[in-house]
Parts: structure tokens; C-alpha cells; sequence
């Protein structure tokens, strides 16, 4: 799904959305001071057409500063609040949908501050370079210019001049960036990077150096650097990315087990970038076992990542189940394991219940902990908060999460009943109900 935008000439600020108060994002600092194009004998990069591919660049400040040195800037997100966020900065009019679904008109607040120039936004995975030359598959079947297909951004390779990458977190799609950077380049064209060292910034300036024969450490600060490479061949030094290739193909799905409690085994299918792909997480195996009846039942699952909750509560009887996720891989990945149950089972993008209308008989969650690479101790409350809202009367909600995080604190505020089930293996599942615990 591509979004395109009209801008106005300006500079916003960089600031770190999603992130806590007085939290500052250093390595999106840093990419703002990546020397792009800085060629004194080049033609106007905008008259000649230049383009530009921002990848997990947070909320569309980056984009928006470097419009003026570009025909055409294209940025990906895979998290859905960073792409409203990033949405909200356009003006006249932006068109958005979940991952698949068709594209409806919203009306937006015209902002003059915005840049004139062609903007893009793409909710989806990492963009891929697609077909590459040595692919047999004809161009003509495949999506291509930023189209997507399963969640999948396509564009012809040799696309862009430069390429911007705020390093996220899982080694798989770190990889599959750096790749797919590599083909979607320009001869001579530029990849910058910037991330924490905790992040991984220099095992990635290795990995990087590997591919493109070159490296620039262009700038160190607050213990994050840029890194930048030049594509100066046409193909990849050494053999890295068919090495990669070969060890964790990024952009395939594969298909995992899950035992469900009357002894039948669930298979569903996952893929890199989407929470627990290798193997089924523990905690959400734990959860799946101490669900309850759920016969005609409507059932919303929270932070679902590839949907095997609600493909559970499937099998135990649920009337229908609406999966939500603020990760658009996730998400588009739950839709391709719902293609059994069209009518029983939907999945959408929502930054927890911001895009969930309806209420439900019965909610699970198995929330994540983590904002980026740290401890959210926040997330318990939004979450909790969130589950009541939704919850229809007399209807219960389901929840597993590690024994450290205080959800039977924070649960008290909405609920009069928080119960543990099971404590197994660093996991607490608890009941939260409204009405009050009776014992027997």
C-alpha cells in the first residue's frame, strides 16, 4: 500500500514519537546529518529525478527534510503508529488502509509547514527489490513501485540514489534490509545507517563492509554511529547475501506447531520479523492451554502477532475472532493464516484498540514488554486499559505475560477480579474479570 502525499517547503523537528518523555532517538539524529548527495558536480538532485528510500526511519521528520533534495522520497514503516503519525504531517489529502484491504479517502488538517515535494509512506515490510536480474519470474506478474503483495513492498532494482536505515531490532530483517539496500541502489548510489552500540550498530558495520566492499563511520555520538557504504559494483562482494539467503530466507513464510489443549496440533504459518518466528513462543503455548470455553463466542485478540491465538480459539469453538496488531508483518501475516475462515476471522493494523470498534465476550492477550530494545513498564496499564474497554458485560479477558511485569496492580483499576491461572516457567496467565471472585 503506498501513500503519496503533496508537501509544502519546510523543516520539522526531529523529535522520537513513541518513545517516553525527555527520550531522545540519537541515531535518527544522526541520520538527519548523513551527507546525501553531496556531489558539488551533480545536477540538481530534484530536477534530475533522484529518489530517496527511508527504511524504519520513525515518523516521517526524515522524509520530510530531505524532500527538498529529491524528485521522490518513499518511506516504509512496519510499526502503524509511526505510519499515522508519519501520515499526519501531509496535507491535502491522505489515503490509508490496513495491509490488503482497498485504499478509502480520510480528510486531513492542511499543513503549511510541509514539504512541496512527492512523499510517499508504505505500511509493510522491508522493500524488496523485485525480480532481480538473475530471477526467472517475468516483471509483469509481480507488484512493483512501492505496490505491496502479502504485506510486501516491490520496487524494479537499481531504484534509488540513496537509502536510509535506522537499525531496528531482530537480526533477520537487519540482514534483508542490508541486502535488498544493496539491490535496490543505483550504481554508485548510497546507503546510510545509524543505530545504538547496544543495538548492534557495529557487528552491522562489519556485515555491511562485507557486502559493499566499503565503509564510511561518518559521525559517533551518544554511543550511536553513522555508517555509510556506496554500491561501486554491480555485484555484492564476497558472497553475503546468498549466504544469508541460504541460512534464514527473510522474506519466506514457514509453517510452526502448536499443541492445543484436546491433544490436537495447531500448524499455522510465520515468518522473520513477526515476534517468536523460529518456534512457538512459551508463553503463548501456556495461554492457549488455559483458554476457556469459547463456543459462540466473539473473541478479540490482543497484540496478535501471526494470529495463532485466534486460530486457536477457532478450533475451541469461537464464533469470531478479530485479531489486532500494531506490526503491519504481523498483521498481513494473520490474514494469510485466516484465508481458511473468511467469514469467522479478521485481522487489522491498530496501535492496541485505537482502530477497534466493535466489543467482545471474550479477550486474550500475550502483550509484548518491549518498546524497541528496552523495558516498557508502561505497556501493563495502556494494556489493561485497553482489554476494558473492549470487554462486552460478563465477559472475561485472558492474559499471559512475564511473572515480573504487575499486571494484578495495575489491573485493579478496571477490574475487580484479576486471578493467576498458572504461574509456569517465568509466565503468569491471569483471569481478569468484573465481577468479583467467588470462592466455593
Amino acid at each position: 500500500m503506498a501513500v503519496s502525499l503533496a508537501y509544502g517547503p519546510g523543516q520539522p523537528k526531529i523529535s522520537a514519537p513513541l518513545m517516553t518523555l525527555n527520550q531522545t532517538d540519537h541515531a535518527l539524529e544522526l541520520l538527519a546529518e548523513a551527507p546525501l548527495l553531496a556531489d558539488p558536480l551533480r545536477a540538481d538532485p530534484v530536477e534530475d529525478g533522484a529518489k530517496l528510500l527511508l527504511i524504519e526511519c520513525g515518523a516521517g521528520e526524515l522524509a520530510v527534510r530531505f524532500s527538498d533534495r529529491f524528485g521522490e522520497v518513499y518511506q516504509q514503516n512496519s510499526l502503524y503508529p509511526e505510519h499515522l503519525q508519519a501520515l499526519a504531517l501531509g496535507q491535502p489529502q491522505a489515503n490509508f488502509g490496513d495491509v490488503g484491504d482497498s485504499v478509502e479517502p480520510l480528510k486531513s488538517v492542511p499543513n503549511p509547514k510541509a514539504p512541496k515535494k512527492s512523499v510517499h509512506f508504505l505500511l509493510g515490510d522491508v522493500p524488496r527489490a523485485w525480480p532481480l536480474p538473475s530471477s526467472s519470474t517475468t516483471a509483469t506478474n509481480e507488484p512493483r513501485n512501492g505496490e505491496t503483495e502479502q504485506g510486501f513492498i516491490h520496487f524494479p532494482p537499481e531504484s534509488f540514489d540513496a537509502v536510509l536505515f535506522r537499525l531496528s531490532k531482530g537480526t533477520a530483517q537487519l540482514d534483508a534490509a542490508l541486502r535488498e539496500s544493496f539491490h535496490l541502489l543505483k550504481p554508485n548510489g548510497q546507503l546510510w545507517v545509524a543505530g545504538h552500540n547496544q543495538e548492534g550498530i557495529k557487528s552491522f558495520a562489519k556485515r555491511g563492509e562485507a557486502l559493499f566492499g566499503n565503509i564510511n563511520v561518518a559521525r559517533i555520538k551518544h554511543s550511536c554511529r553513522l555508517l555509510g557504504f556506496i554500491k561501486t559494483a554491480t555485484q555484492a562482494k564476497a558472497d553475503f547475501a546468498e549466504q544469508v539467503a541460504a541460512e534464514d530466507d527473510y522474506f519466506s513464510f514457514r509453517s510452526l506447531e502448536c499443541p492445543l489443549p484436546d491433544g490436537k496440533v495447531l500448524q499455522y504459518l510465520t515468518k522473520p520479523g513477526i515476534f517468536s518466528y523460529r518456534s512457538t513462543d512459551p508463553g503463548t503455548s501456556l495461554l492457549i492451554r488455559y483458554l476457556p470455553a469459547l463456543r459462540d463466542k466473539s473473541v478479540l485478540d490482543l497484540c496478535s502477532g501471526s494470529g495463532v491465538i485466534s486460530l486457536a480459539a477457532l478450533a475451541l469453538g469461537a464464533q469470531s475472532v478479530l485479531a489486532v496488531d500494531a506490526n503491519a508483518i504481523a498483521v498481513a501475516c494473520a490474514k494469510l493464516n485466516f484465508q481458511a475462515f473468511p467469514s469467522q476471522a479478521r485481522a487489522i493494523c491498530s496501535q492496541l484498540v485505537d482502530q477497534v470498534e466493535e466489543s467482545f465476550d471474550i479477550v486474550i492477550a500475550n502483550p509484548p514488554f518491549h518498546q524497541g530494545h528496552q523495558t516498557d513498564y508502561s505497556l501493563p496499564k495502556k494494556v489493561i486499559a485497553a482489554i476494558a474497554s473492549k470487554l462486552n458485560p460478563g465477559g472475561t479477558a485472558w492474559l499471559v505475560a512475564n511473572q515480573f511485569l504487575d499486571y494484578p496492580m495495575v489491573a485493579r483499576e478496571h477490574f475487580a477480579t484479576c486471578e493467576t491461572v498458572c504461574r509456569e516457567k517465568g509466565y503468569r496467565v491471569f483471569r481478569l474479570s468484573r465481577d468479583p471472585l467467588i470462592n466455593s
